[in-house]
């Protein structure tokens, strides 16, 4: 079992409102319930995603945002879609 902390999907949204994200937002998947799509709080991606008009990207490890950062992203599986 690995923890990332006590943050919730409402603290990411509070965090990141009304600023300039760019094209996505790459997130360690370790934040999510395990096999879900879904923050502490029962906030899901999808609806982080839509509230912040900009798409969620979960990685696995550094090697996850490596390539998320080389490839432009474009190997990543979004959670907005």
């Amino acid at each position: 079992m690995s923890v990332t902390g006590v943050l919730t999907g409402q603290d990411l949204l509070n965090g990141l409102q009304n600023r300039k994200l760019g094209d996505a937002i790459l997130l360690p998947d370790a934040i999510l319930k395990h096999g879900e799509t879904r923050f502490l709080g029962n906030v899901t991606g999808e609806h982080l995603a839509a509230q912040l008009k900009t798409p969620i990207l979960p990685v696995s490890g550094i090697d996850g945002l490596i390539l998320g950062c080389i490839n432009g992203m474009s190997e990543l599986v979004e959670m907005s879609k």
